[in-house]
């Protein structure tokens, strides 16, 4: 024999009464408002952004200029990673400084958004077109 109370203490036999049961069971068990005490927030010190965002730092540029593919065309500023490469430390600490200034502004370039696409043909290719004359008959 086999049976579950309810809340009031009557044995449910029932396979879907036993099934509700036990659902209404969890239900409360694990739908319990849990307290909290906001008081506890006013004692927590205030942080500023800069402690959550940190800049950039250098060795992300230095990261990020090493990995840089060269033999590739330049960009809409005519600079090509070679030369930001060959830029060195200087360039190093250019760079950082303009990212750095875009962080903390937080509006990125309208440049950057552009994208140009130039065609490269590794070979000429000849088309030639014949045009037939079709007559309605």
């Amino acid at each position: 024999m086999r049976g579950v109370k309810d809340k009031g203490g009557e044995v449910l036999t029932d396979d879907k009464k036993i099934k509700d049961r036990w659902k209404e069971n969890y239900e409360e068990l694990y739908n319990q408002p849990i307290p909290s005490d906001t008081s506890i927030l006013q004692s927590l010190p205030s942080t500023s952004t800069e402690d959550i965002e940190p800049h950039i730092l250098k060795s992300e540029v230095e990261l990020a200029i090493k990995r840089l593919k060269g033999n590739k065309a330049a960009g809409e500023d005519g600079i090509s990673a070679e030369e930001i490469k060959a830029a060195g430390e200087a360039g190093c600490n250019a760079l950082l400084k303009l990212c750095n200034k875009i962080w903390e502004s937080e509006v990125i370039p309208e440049d950057w958004g552009r994208q140009s696409l130039s065609p490269y043909l590794r070979k000429r290719i000849k088309w030639t077109v014949e045009i037939t004359e079709v007559s309605a008959s």
